[in-house]
């Protein structure tokens, strides 16, 4: 899922892992960010906070959701399962929603299944950001400082708690975490309040674009750009060709066409068309 939250979401869980344990209560003798790629069965690729104790290891696996995904309890389900196969330890989810629209029927924190033959359980932790108290994420560390416009509060108590972030901002980040923070926290503000509201508060926060994640955020709309480039002259192409060859295409023709988003499928039927002899054939319909 590409979106500009997902930059700001993996600066804020390697930034200091240690700060997403204090918010969760949980306690730990060491902390350590580890690769979770799971990129092959999933959508992207993710991080895992491995947590060690005296008696216990296990993984802690923070999912930051912002949009509505009816298939989320499954998801993580099956991230849980394929992390812990993989990394051989178990695995603690725990999902924040940014957003009262990231709510759905498949965001409820569970998975039952309960059939004669197979019977399962799946729970994870769900923090809906809205509902929490502010003080939790102002006093938790630089990790979670960003959340705290979205916690449970009115736009008039905004300005003090963006006063009590610059505070705690310039007195424990260096000047390019404290950029990375800002951009998070423009960008997650962005959720909840108006864009004029938001550069209102923030007038006079320097150093924002020189910041990795906002960076990132540039570039990953370079490529999308570039990519969506590509996929319009790729049915450009197609469509000047087929019109040569085979004639006006029908409507639904050129629907299928249109409704068809990745780069490489669209490639494949540009391959085939000096190999069929018919729009219906190079779309494999009859």
């Amino acid at each position: 899922m590409s979106k500009p939250y997902d930059a700001s979401s993996k600066f804020l869980i390697e930034l200091h892992p240690e700060d997403w344990l204090r918010f969760l209560n949980l306690e730990a003798t060491s902390v350590e960010i580890v690769d979770a790629d799971l990129s092959t069965v999933t959508a992207s690729a993710d991080k895992i906070i491995k947590i060690i104790n005296e008696s216990d290891i296990y993984g802690l696996h923070v999912d930051i959701q912002s949009a509505y995904d009816m298939n989320l309890d499954d998801r993580v389900h099956g991230y849980n399962v394929l992390a812990k196969l993989k990394f051989a330890m178990m695995i603690a989810s725990v999902v924040f929603l940014l957003h009262p629209r990231a709510e759905s029927r498949g965001a409820s924190g569970s998975v039952v299944w309960d059939h004669p033959l197979t019977r399962h359980h799946f729970s994870y932790t769900l923090i809906k950001v809205w509902e929490h108290d502010v003080e939790g994420f102002l006093t938790c560390g630089l990790s979670l400082l960003p959340f705290a416009p979205l916690a449970n509060l009115g736009a008039t108590q905004l300005p003090d708690v963006i006063r009590r972030m610059k505070e705690i901002i310039s007195k424990d980040a260096d000047a390019g975490t404290a950029a990375q923070l800002w951009t998070a926290s423009k960008i997650l503000m962005g959720l909840k309040f108006d864009s004029a509201m938001v550069d209102q508060l923030l007038k006079g926060v320097i150093g924002m674009r020189e910041s990795t994640t906002y960076q990132a955020i540039l570039e990953e709309g370079r490529d999308e750009g570039e990519i969506i480039g590509e996929i319009k002259g790729v049915k450009a192409t197609l469509f000047r060709i087929g019109r040569r060859r085979f004639g006006e295409p029908a409507f639904e023709v050129q629907t299928k066409i249109e409704a068809i988003k990745d780069l490489d499928a669209l490639i494949a039927l540009a391959d085939r068309l000096e190999l069929v002899e018919s729009w219906s054939e190079l779309l494999g319909v009859s």
